[in-house]
């Protein structure tokens, strides 16, 4: 049994066994395999197999398929693999986990003669069928059941009426009220927040004001509020997740880490700090409400001061009843299938056929390169990074004491050199982070060490294009000049520019510096619009049509705003639409069919700013790190020239380099 985080497979546990424990004369063996999993149960597992057995895709790469030879007798007794939440298999992890599914049936077909049955489950997937072949390269017939048993939940949405400059103060602020006045009526809450940091300040600044007023609240202590997110070790997530089920712990500040198909009883209502990354994930969210079938549950949400949060805060029906997109999953991605080609050949050296279940890049590169068995001491499966956020992944020590841990990426944004770091609701300072070696491979840590609650380190961060490479097109013939839709591969470049600490007590800032290491960069696959200079339009104006398109992409397509480059500075004449994984996940190539429809989205929510603005803010337009003013009214115009001109078919396509008559 699969399950896409350890939280969700911890979950299961405690209801299997209510399960089996129920049935009638039978005794049935119950197991978990994961990264908490100490070594001696590790190696019941080896020699005496449970019937079944709970893991993750993690463990599937790294144990399953990088220490195959471990797991003979499973393998040759396995007869069923279910598959959990696949809805979560999508974008990059989706594509990653695509190939580590092919390349485990393919290993079992191979060396055991083998071939499981798949079952995979999903309460959200629109497309759960063509998905589930994706993933997996095998048929699969759908069976669809009804959701006739959905709990009653009431829905509020709340429009902040405050300045943009103070908007995500007081959003903080607001979150923590209605979480504490939830505790207050005896209701217990899961607060869903759109950022690590948000979700460690509420605690922080829940903790603060019951300390300051225990009479407000008799018999609600701090130990009562908690934070859940991913990084915590494995005995803080199992306490937190322990408190939860017993009711001990009834105010949850938690990330996406809590949104899956986790059966947290007793929950009264979900609030919802901003519409999270993607549609499917909103509909987790509002599942977590009413699990205990007791009471009527309640939904409350209240949005960020962007765009997308504003859209659905004004259209709360689409939030609850809009139709799920197709998930996108690329098993294709070169880039992927490369970093897969070392784990495949070391797992299976020896090949006969299996282009059904590898598809035709892995199985193409297989077997060019058959017979490289990459048996060096380190097997290649550690350096494979499944869930984005570069290869690196960092240890996070205080003193002596392990704290956690953070993606390359995260650490580039959050633990910059000198700046504050939020964990537990406490403040840290980043002391060094520094790359070693020893006899069991690289070690990436940052140091960390006890800093003054109150302080806050604030990066400024912009991105941008520095080079591209074209891989298809069409092109409009005007009287002036073309214009060009043109779809590849372009290296993106962020930058530090500067960090501000701000002392929260007074709201001053105490200086600025850049660090050292402030520029970090990828290669993505993306759509560019180049209007060359066929159109009269200023920089500012261009900045505001991408945001336009950015924004309509995101109503239009199944695409987490992560996956996204959130703004590009591009030419005076030129338009981007970013992926933020290398080599391409399929969001662009779906942008390329769909951009006209996305454009006239976007340009709807400009049109009918929540703020009533002309300029252009940050409800309609404005991204989060734009560091000047966009012109929304030529954005506007050149949005409408462009649908215009490009109303008719296109004249010319892009073919191997050289335009074409279309």
């Amino acid at each position: 049994m699969i399950y896409p985080t350890k939280a969700l497979a911890k979950d299961q546990e405690q209801q299997l066994t209510d399960l089996v424990q129920r049935l009638p004369n039978t005794t049935i063996s119950l197991g978990s395999y994961d990264g908490d999993t100490p070594q001696r149960e590790r190696q019941a597992v080896w020699q005496q197999p449970p019937q079944i057995l709970r893991t993750n895709p993690d463990m599937l790469n790294a144990s399953f398929l990088g220490w195959a030879e471990k797991y003979t007798q499973l393998y040759a007794n396995l007869r069923w693999i279910i598959v959990d939440e696949v809805h979560e298999y999508r974008g990059y992890f989706g594509s990653n986990v695509a190939l580590i599914l092919r390349r485990f049936a393919h290993h079992l077909r191979q060396l055991y003669g083998v071939s499981p049955q798949l079952f995979m489950c999903s309460a959200t997937c629109a497309n759960a069928q063509d998905h589930a072949e994706l993933l997996t390269g095998r048929d699969f017939i759908s069976v669809d059941g009804s959701d006739a048993l959905r709990p009653t939940r009431q829905y509020w949405s709340v429009q902040l009426d405050v300045p943009d400059a103070g908007y995500w103060d007081e959003l903080r602020n607001r979150t923590v009220d209605a979480g504490l006045a939830c505790l207050e009526q005896g209701k217990s809450v899961l607060v869903f927040c759109p950022t690590r940091i948000f979700a460690e300040e509420c605690k922080r600044q829940a903790d603060v004001r019951l300390s300051k007023n225990p009479d407000d609240m008799p018999g609600v202590t701090s130990d009562s509020i908690q934070v859940f997110r991913g990084g915590l070790t494995a005995g803080q997530r199992h306490k937190i997740q322990d408190g939860i089920h017993a009711g001990d712990i009834r105010l949850v500040f938690a990330t996406n880490a809590l949104e899956l198909g986790i059966n947290i009883s007793g929950i009264d209502g979900v609030i919802m700090a901003g519409f999270p990354n993607n549609m499917m994930s909103a509909r987790q969210q509002i599942g977590r409400a009413g699990r205990s079938w007791k009471s009527q549950a309640f939904v409350l949400y209240l949005p960020r001061n962007n765009p997308l949060d504003r859209y659905y805060a004004t259209n709360i029906d689409e939030l609850i009843e809009r139709e799920l997109d197709a998930l996108v999953v690329n098993p294709e991605n070169n880039v992927l299938v490369e970093r897969h080609l070392p784990c495949t050949l070391y797992e299976t050296p020896a090949f006969n056929g299996g282009k059904d279940l590898l598809g035709d890049v892995l199985y193409r590169q297989v077997t060019e390169k058959s017979g490289q068995f990459y048996r060096s001491r380190k097997r290649p499966h550690y350096n494979l990074d499944i869930r984005g956020g570069g290869s690196t992944t960092f240890k996070l020590w205080v003193g002596r004491r392990e704290l956690g841990s953070m993606s390359g990426q995260q650490r580039f944004r959050e633990a910059y050199e000198d700046g504050i770091y939020l964990h537990g609701g406490e403040a840290y300072r980043v002391e060094s982070v520094t790359t070693t070696r020893n006899k069991a491979g690289r070690i990436d840590l940052v140091q960390l060490g006890d800093e003054d609650q109150y302080l806050r380190t604030i990066p400024k961060i912009t991105a941008s294009i520095s080079k591209e490479e074209v891989w298809d097109g069409m092109r409009w013939n005007l009287e002036d000049g073309p214009i060009d839709v043109l779809y590849g591969q372009v290296t993106v470049t962020e930058r530090i520019h500067v960090v501000e600490e701000i002392d929260e007590r007074t709201n001053r800032r105490i200086r600025r510096w850049q660090p050292e290491n402030s520029s970090s960069y990828w290669d993505g696959e993306g759509v560019w619009i180049d209007f060359h200079e066929v159109l009269d339009a200023t920089q500012a104006s261009v900045w505001a049509f991408e945001q336009m398109l950015r924004i309509g992409t995101l109503l239009t397509i199944l695409a987490d705003q992560n996956d996204l480059v959130m703004y590009a500075a591009g030419k005076e004449h030129r338009a981007y639409i970013v992926e933020s994984f290398e080599g391409g996940i399929g969001i662009a190539t779906q942008v390329l069919d769909l951009w006209r429809e996305a454009l006239e989205k976007g340009m709807a929510v400009a049109l009918n700013c929540s703020g009533k603005c002309v300029e252009g803010c940050p409800r309609c337009i404005m991204p989060p790190r734009m560091r000047d003013q966009p012109d929304k009214q030529g954005g506007l115009r050149l949005a409408q020239q462009i649908l215009k001109a490009t109303k008719r078919p296109h004249n010319q396509e892009l073919r191997n380099g050289f335009w074409g008559s279309a």
